[in-house]
């Protein structure tokens, strides 16, 4: 199973047509996941709307996370994460402390790839491989 990124969703709930073919791929083979931190993410960028904009957005934003599967951080995929930033760090370079979790939970749930178009944000992660639409 494929796991999406953040951005993934927001270009889909936008209408981006990218994000939308690679949707109807996804739900040809069978569905795809998310993170328990993209799910954050997106709540979190809903907190910027207001009044009946926030309750059309929280909707949408629902429907297209009842068609993904989930997945948790548990305490593998922590460990996961960890070693992610400490990695990057080493070589040099620089990952989100979130992008670090969204990878440690998708290589510890042995996700197929990743579908992001921001596929700079995970260079060089091992182990994770990206799906750009």
């Amino acid at each position: 199973m494929k796991c999406v990124d953040t951005c993934f969703v927001i270009d889909l709930l936008r209408g981006v047509e990218e994000a939308v073919a690679e949707s109807e791929r996804l739900d040809a083979e069978g569905g795809a996941a998310i993170t328990v931190v993209s799910v954050f993410e997106l709540w979190l960028g809903l907190g910027a709307l207001r009044g009946r904009r926030r309750a059309r957005a929280a909707e949408q934003l629902r429907a297209v996370l009842d068609r993904l599967y989930v997945l948790k951080m548990d305490a593998p995929s922590a460990e996961k994460a960890a070693q992610i930033f400490v990695e990057a760090r080493e070589r040099g370079r620089q990952i989100e402390q979130n992008d670090a979790l969204i990878a440690g939970i998708c290589i510890s749930a042995g996700c197929e790839a990743l579908v992001t178009r921001n596929v700079g944000h995970f260079e060089g992660v091992r182990n994770l491989k990206i799906s750009p639409y």
